[in-house]
């Protein structure tokens, strides 16, 4: 989830991303606070301060204690925390109670949000995609029997994909010499990775329907189809959640203020009230728009071989290592990042490490345990 601070717009109702940046110079130090009570599932609150875009401080992140309270008196306080960011279990809470958000500054300054009552679960009837052009694109068909016709949702992505090369030999670094691994588990053992990531790149997404409270074939992502996430399998876990009216109204105007950016009558972020406030001085409020709901999720994948295929590196990236007017040694090379690749014309050709080594792009050669068996 984007953080409020950097005013990363909510509504998508495409799959852009709106970013604006304003001045809050006037605002520095007004708390934000961010982390819908998600009844079924972990709520994760995130809090900071405004300031202004060219400050560089370690107060953004503000040391507090956040918690759950709910209308039968109870408590539920976080499992988890970090410098900015606390997990709260509220998996087991009944969804007939109501609930509030409530953050307690080092300064001994509580905010609370407004009672909410738990908003039902929608149903994610059908994930699908097709290729539009240059693009994949993610579909949603999504129904709710109560509520206002409003949505929300974020996912997370995991995905399959390989380095360019599969390196053959290795360098024994002590004598200098080759070693061939042709066919061998070294062949493979960077060369397929997973990796997985929140839904920060497209943000969360909220949309109305024109038409009832059905979805209906709504595209809410696009990738590129040269992108990494596409090279061999997809994976996307869809959350989502119905909202109220008031909470779609303070999104929108959140949009229309990035849309705007620069504008002399568009709104600053600060001046948008949304419903967290400080119980004992109810004229200064949070940043921040806190809702109760119930979760619904899909979890669908993406077998791209169909179009894509494997892809392998282009040869004409290799390059000769040794040679008569190569002054350099094989270690030497070695210390500079190359890793010795394949056999072409009787020469073994060399590399960059991060062509050859799939852990560099941020991934793992540990596959998730619930992934797909498949043709590999």
């Amino acid at each position: 989830m984007k953080k409020l601070p950097v005013i990363i717009a909510l509504l998508l109702l495409s799959a852009c991303i709106y970013r604006f940046d304003p001045d809050v110079s006037k605002d520095s130090g007004r708390i934000v606070i961010e982390g819908d009570i998600l009844i079924g599932d972990t709520t994760v609150v995130r809090v900071s301060r405004l300031q202004p875009l060219k400050a560089v401080s370690s107060e953004a992140s503000p040391a507090y204690t956040a918690w759950v309270e709910s209308s039968d008196g109870s408590s539920i306080h976080p499992y988890r925390t970090s410098k900015d960011t606390s997990f709260i279990d509220t998996t087991t809470p009944s969804a007939t109670a109501s609930y509030r958000l409530c953050v307690l500054t080092a300064e001994g300054v509580k905010y609370a949000s407004s009672w909410q009552k738990v908003q039902p679960a929608p149903t994610i009837k059908k994930v699908s995609w097709a290729p539009t052009g240059n693009d994949l694109v993610l579909k949603v068909d999504m129904t709710a029997a109560a509520g206002s016709g409003c949505y929300r949702w974020d996912y997370e992505e995991t995905w399959q994909y390989h380095a360019q090369f599969r390196p053959q030999f290795e360098l024994n670094y002590e004598t200098g010499t080759y070693i061939d691994h042709m066919n061998e588990p070294y062949w493979w053992q960077y060369y397929w990775c997973w990796k997985t990531r929140p839904s920060y790149e497209a943000g969360l997404a909220i949309t109305k329907t024109l038409q009832g409270k059905a979805l209906k074939d709504h595209a809410f992502l696009r990738i590129p189809l040269d992108d990494i996430r596409l090279q061999r399998m997809y994976r996307i876990k869809l959350k989502a959640r119905v909202i109220s009216e008031e909470c779609y109204n303070y999104l929108h105007t959140l949009d229309e203020t990035s849309d705007n950016a620069g504008s002399l009558t568009s709104p600053n972020p600060s001046e948008l009230v949304g419903n967290i406030f400080n119980v004992d001085d109810p004229t200064d409020y949070a940043i921040g728009y806190i809702e109760a709901a119930s979760i619904a999720e899909k979890t669908y994948h993406v077998n791209n071989t169909y179009y894509r295929g494997w892809l392998e590196g282009d040869d004409a990236e290799l390059f000769a290592a040794e040679g008569p007017n190569i002054d350099i040694t094989l270690n030497e090379f070695y210390d500079m990042g190359y890793r010795p690749v394949k056999m072409i014309a009787d020469t073994v050709r060399w590399g960059q490490l991060r062509c050859i080594d799939c852990r560099l792009s941020g991934g793992t050669t540990t596959k998730p345990a619930d992934w797909p068996t498949h043709d590999l």
